[in-house]
């Protein structure tokens, strides 16, 4: 879903301003000075003694020069996160967002070689913030996260009416590693698709809503709203309860839906979004 990382390994985060260099940069050693570099470029901030290893040019200082390595470093990572989070971008606008991502960098430095893994506490971060905001980063996440999910063989329509009978009740049916569940207290999944069909969405009031997200053969990543019910027998199934026990209990939030359940699960199985048992 993304570029790979550039040039720059991310380490442990150190406070570069803090550390004061050794007498002359001749003397430092390589493996040092990479990793002052990398501070510097990193945090943004404008190491001690900075003349004593980057020479000024006619037009620039030294600090100046290192801000244009960090400016970048910055510009990359935000282009980043613009793309992964896309419609947080709109909701928030370009302003807010380049805020709340650098915010969100100084606390979570890019430390994997694959940039697909910068934006994995991005959600969590915008969470503490914004309801809203945080469940849209969740759900924009959870579809890089669908896409990427190891494959797994499913359960088709013919596994499924092969079980006998007397077996349905004790059945474990577990989701596949490319299929979701996700509980909203808003309704992201209707503002993402609104602002993917370029609706130009405004926030929407607080109103729960659950979505099912699997990936199809082709890797599109499938999007869809379930009742109350649907998301509890789904949550349990995935938990590892028995077939019997998750029906009872998504019966109880609504005796209906009784006669509905078959079409759920020729539906589900015909998309591939349980995991075919072991023999």
């Amino acid at each position: 879903m993304g570029p790979g990382h550039p040039g720059l390994r991310a380490g442990a985060r150190r406070g570069a301003e803090s550390r004061a260099l050794p007498r002359g940069a001749g003397r430092m050693k390589l493996v040092r000075l990479q990793r002052w570099m990398q501070d510097a470029v990193q945090t943004g901030a404008t190491p001690a003694r900075v003349d004593a290893v980057v020479l000024p040019s006619r037009a620039l200082s030294a600090a100046e020069r290192l801000g244009i390595y960090s400016g970048m470093y910055f510009s990359r990572l935000l282009e980043v996160l613009e793309q992964d989070f896309a419609a947080v971008r709109h909701a928030t606008g370009a302003a807010r967002f380049a805020a709340l991502a650098r915010a969100y960098l100084n606390a979570h430095p890019s430390t994997h070689p694959n940039l697909n893994q910068l934006g994995a506490h991005f959600a969590g971060d915008l969470l503490r913030r914004s309801r809203f905001l945080g469940e849209l980063a969740r759900l924009e996440r959870t579809v890089q996260e669908v896409f990427d999910a190891a494959r797994c063989p499913s359960l088709t329509e013919p596994d499924l009416a092969a079980v006998p009978p007397q077996r349905w009740a004790a059945m474990n049916l577990r989701l596949t590693p490319s299929t979701r569940l996700l509980a909203s207290a808003y309704p992201v999944n209707a503002y993402y698709q609104a602002f993917r069909e370029g609706r130009r969405p405004r926030r929407p009031r607080r109103r729960n809503e659950w979505i099912l997200l699997w990936r199809k053969p082709d890797y599109g990543v499938w999007r869809r709203p379930l009742t109350r019910a649907q998301f509890s027998l789904l949550s349990r199934l995935d938990a590892g309860r028995p077939l019997a026990e998750a029906l009872e209990a998504a019966v109880a939030l609504d005796p209906e839906l009784a006669g509905a359940i078959q079409p759920w699960f020729r539906q589900w199985s015909a998309e591939g979004i349980f995991q075919r048992p072991h023999a």
